[in-house]
């Protein structure tokens, strides 16, 4: 992947371009009508919430997805992600990121089915916005919607 910033030599400790790989390998294996178990990961050059910075990023996740029943699917999918920023100001600093999910979907029908879910997400990293403050945190997060598509 090649970046191009025409803009750059504004920015303190950003070059003007850079090559960076990139990749993204998928394994997913069909066990049923319906159910599946899929793994991936992926490398990548990101931007992020810090002014002015990148990341390069690897990421491996999975998923499963399982019918229960005909109108019962139950789903999980986890995600590790390292990501090390690529700039001078921030050089060999990470951020380690974990994502769960988990969710029940009953399709009613074709076209309506309710969910319920849980989402959990962990960052943890080495950048600090202050002295005493970090970019860390913890999330939990739950769920209830009903789905429409036409």
């Amino acid at each position: 992947m090649i970046n191009d910033y025409p803009n750059a030599d504004d920015v303190p400790g950003w070059d003007d371009s850079s090559v960076t790989p990139w990749g993204d390998v998928r394994l997913t294996w069909t066990y049923n009508p319906g159910s599946y178990l899929s793994f991936g990961v992926v490398h990548t050059l990101n931007q992020t919430d810090v002014a002015a910075q990148n990341q390069e990023s690897t990421s491996v996740f999975a998923t499963l997805n399982h019918r229960i029943t005909p109108k019962l699917t139950g789903s999980f999918h986890g995600l590790f992600q390292y990501s090390a920023y690529d700039s001078d100001y921030y050089d060999g600093e990470a951020d380690l990121l974990y994502l769960m999910d988990l969710n029940l979907s009953y399709a009613f029908n074709p076209n309506l089915s309710a969910e319920v879910g849980y989402m959990f997400d962990r960052l943890d990293s080495d950048v600090m916005y202050s002295l005493t403050t970090d970019r860390s945190y913890s999330r939990n997060r739950v769920y209830i919607g009903l789905r429409a598509a036409y």
